[in-house]
């Protein structure tokens, strides 16, 4: 393939791929649509939703709207807009595909919603934490 390769990013051939989306790895992402705070839509063979691993942001509806519009807004702001890395971690407990997206210089999206207070760590388990 044309072009220069990422570091450590694995290029996906159709050919060798037997279970898609894949459940673990490193792969090429083009993030395009913020969701909610910690859900995008994203193009990799084809077009995708995923939830960020790792965090939970308040729902878009209900009591926090208020947080969790500005927590969309927010991931909105420093989602890239070019292809970049995302580390594929499983299904979540509904199906849904869990990315950890990294930004152009390698940093977590979902630790940096952590860091600037829009975002808990959750792993999934459990109560969400509020």
């Amino acid at each position: 393939m044309p072009g220069k390769m990422l570091p450590g990013v694995q290029m996906i051939e159709l050919a060798k791929v037997l279970k898609f989306p894949p459940s673990s790895g490193t792969y090429l992402v083009l993030p395009f649509e913020v969701t909610d705070g910690d859900s995008v839509r994203f193009y990799w063979l084809y077009e995708g939703a995923a939830r960020l691993f790792g965090i939970n942001t308040p729902e878009m509806h209900g009591k926090d709207s208020v947080r969790g519009e500005a927590a969309k807004q927010f991931l909105q702001g420093i989602m890239p807009r070019i292809p970049v890395a995302a580390r594929a971690m499983g299904p979540d407990k509904y199906g849904r595909t869990l990315l950890d997206i990294l930004d152009v210089q390698g940093n977590s999206l979902g630790q940096r919603m952590i860091a600037a207070g829009h975002a808990l760590a959750w792993d999934g388990k459990g109560a969400k934490p509020v």
